[in-house]
């Protein structure tokens, strides 16, 4: 019953918290946990290796966390070309983007086609000279030497 929408208690923390709750059976919980707000990360604390609940769970927990850990921490955040760690909108403004690790910028992009469009006209990174030299793919082959 203190789990009511506008709760202190469902309001999001950064750092180490753990929040412990007791709940009358699995039908208690689902309900409890399908009110929360999207989240970075939700963990599960399994009873052991063969937990019936753990599938359900983390199916539950996956429509509204980014990242779902069973029996760890979501902490110490690895910033590497694997690293997924965003969640449905508000936790994050771009579900299929990730909010650390590198590719972290996408979320901060926005995709634009041009078509017929002269080369003056295009932005100068997108010129057949490509003043910038940055390097980029013509027709889905790297384009050489643009150091």
């Amino acid at each position: 019953s203190a789990f009511t929408p506008g709760s202190r208690l469902l309001a999001e923390c950064f750092g180490p918290v753990a929040l412990l709750a007791e709940y009358d059976g699995p039908d208690e919980l689902r309900s409890l946990l399908g009110g929360l707000q999207p989240s970075l990360a939700a963990a599960v604390a399994s009873a052991g290796a063969g937990d019936p609940d753990v599938p359900w769970l983390v199916e539950l927990l996956s429509g509204t966390a980014g990242r779902v850990v069973v029996d760890g921490w979501p902490t110490g955040v690895v910033t590497s070309w694997a690293q997924q760690h965003g969640g449905p909108w508000p936790a994050t403004s771009r579900p299929e983007a990730t909010s650390v690790g590198a590719a972290a910028l996408d979320r901060f992009t926005r995709p634009v086609a041009f078509q017929g469009v002269p080369p003056a006209a295009l932005p100068e990174a997108l010129r057949d000279d490509n003043p910038w030299r940055l390097p980029r793919r013509i027709d889905g082959v790297p384009e050489e030497d643009v150091s």
